[in-house]
C-alpha cells in the first residue's frame, strides 16, 4: 500500500495477471470506468489471467472484446449473488451485480450463500464472495503455473 500508485502509470502488459477485489465501491466506481475496461479486456485478449471476487467481477461487466461481444457473453461466472446482497447491503448498491452479468451472457454459477466458490473459464477466474478468494488466488496460480 505505501508504493500505490495510479494504474495510468502502469504498464499492464507486464503483468501475466491481474485480480480485483471485491468490496461495495467497485460497483459504483468500476461499473462503466473506461480505464479498468481497457485494462480488463487487453489483459484478456492477450491470454493473461484475469480474476476477480465478490463484488469484483462487476470490472468484467460492459467489457467489450474487438469482436464486439461482451467479454462474460457464454462464459461461466460467478459474483456476489442477489440472495448475497438481499440479505447485506441492497440499499446500498446501485444495481444487482448478478442480474447485470447474466444481462450481458454470463452463464451464472452460485452455491449457497456465504460459502466459498470460485471457477474457471478459460483465463478466466471468478469467485462468489469473500469466502472465495482463497479458491480464486489458488486457481489463479494454477494457470500462471501451466
Amino acid at each position: 500500500m505505501r508504493k500505490a500508485v495510479k494504474l495510468e502509470t502502469v504498464d499492464v502488459s507486464q503483468y501475466d495477471a491481474i485480480f480485483i477485489p471485491g468490496g461495495l465501491a467497485p460497483l459504483v466506481d468500476m461499473a462503466d470506468a473506461p480505464l479498468i475496461k481497457k485494462v480488463v479486456k487487453e489483459t484478456y485478449e492477450r491470454g493473461a489471467v484475469v480474476g476477480a471476487v465478490c463484488h469484483g467481477p462487476v470490472s468484467l461487466l460492459n467489457v467489450k472484446l474487438s469482436d464486439g461481444s461482451y467479454l462474460v457473453n457464454g462464459k461461466n461466472i460467478s459474483s456476489f449473488t442477489t440472495e448475497e446482497e438481499d440479505g447485506y447491503a441492497r440499499a446500498d448498491v446501485p444495481f444487482d451485480l448478478q442480474t447485470a452479468l447474466t444481462e450481458q451472457g454470463a452463464i451464472y454459477h452460485t452455491v449457497d450463500p456465504w460459502q466459498p466458490f470460485s471457477i474457471t473459464d478459460g483465463n478466466l477466474v471468478t469467485g462468489q464472495n469473500p469466502a472465495s478468494g482463497k479458491g480464486v488466488g489458488e486457481k489463479m496460480v494454477k494457470l500462471l503455473e501451466a
